[in-house]
Formats: C-alpha cells, sequence, structure tokens
C-alpha cells in the first residue's frame, strides 16, 4: 500500500491535478451512494437501539414494584 502511495498516488497528486482530480471524482462516484449520513444513521439506530428489549419484553421480578406505581 506504501509503495502504491509513494509510487503513484502522491506523483499524481502533486504533477497531474487534473488526472487526480478525476480518480477522486470517481471515487466518490462509486462510493458515495454506500458512505452517506442517511445510512449511517440507519445502521447505527439499528445496531444501537434494535437490540434493546423494551420495558413489556423484561421479564418481571417477584415482589419487585414498578417504580411509576410507587405512592
Amino acid at each position: 500500500m506504501y509503495d502504491k502511495l509513494e509510487r503513484v498516488i502522491l506523483p499524481m497528486f502533486y504533477s497531474r491535478p487534473d488526472a487526480w482530480a478525476t480518480v477522486m471524482r470517481f471515487a466518490i462516484s462509486l462510493n458515495g451512494s454506500y458512505f452517506n449520513a442517511h445510512r449511517m444513521l440507519s445502521q447505527y439506530v439499528e445496531s444501537a437501539y434494535a437490540a434493546v428489549p423494551t420495558r413489556a419484553a423484561v421479564p418481571a421480578v417477584a415482589g419487585a414494584q414498578d417504580p411509576a406505581h410507587q405512592t
């Protein structure tokens, strides 16, 4: 990877900016549909909140009271 960076990427960036821009446009068009805020947010919500059990799914402990119903 470092060899490719040293021999291909950096020389293109410094000596052929038009070619560099073409490569960057292609990379953005290829990956832009996957790397976006909507996908990241939906993936975060799925992985962070989908595994959390709801209150109804948690079994009640014998003798425990619901704090909402305490007097």
